[in-house]
């Protein structure tokens, strides 16, 4: 069954997601969280800025997920996939101590017109719909 997910993303990331130069979300963590064993290949992305309305539509592609990272890991991670994240250094240095991530990749980003209804979400970056 294909799910939705609401990914709120700062507004730079959001113009670079507009423009095709961002293809990849990373969602690194130390602890257990959505979208982490709950994202799959064809499933609905919505995102949205911080406070702001949905603006974006994509599908997933492809879906990469780890757990049990150590530093060096991320340090890898960042060093594959970097280009395709789009996010300066500080963004893999700050998590560092990451044990999980989740990398999305995603493909027919479209303009939302209308936008499905979501609650306010209090601090989650990523929400299953």
């Amino acid at each position: 069954m294909r799910r939705r997910h609401l990914v709120i993303v700062q507004p730079a990331y959001l113009a670079l997601i507009a423009a095709g130069r961002k293809s990849v979300e990373a969602r690194l963590m130390r602890q257990r969280r959505p979208p982490l064993g709950r994202v799959a290949a064809d499933d609905v992305l919505y995102f949205k800025p911080p406070g702001g309305p949905v603006r974006l539509r994509g599908r997933i592609r492809r879906v990469r997920q780890w757990s049990g990272l150590t530093p060096a890991d991320v340090r890898a991670l960042h060093r594959r996939y970097g280009t395709a994240v789009a996010a300066p250094p500080e963004f893999w240095h700050q998590r560092l101590e990451a044990r999980y991530a989740v990398l999305v990749w995603f493909d027919q980003i479209r303009i939302v017109c209308t936008p499905p209804t979501v609650a306010r979400q209090y601090g989650s970056g990523w929400v299953v719909l």
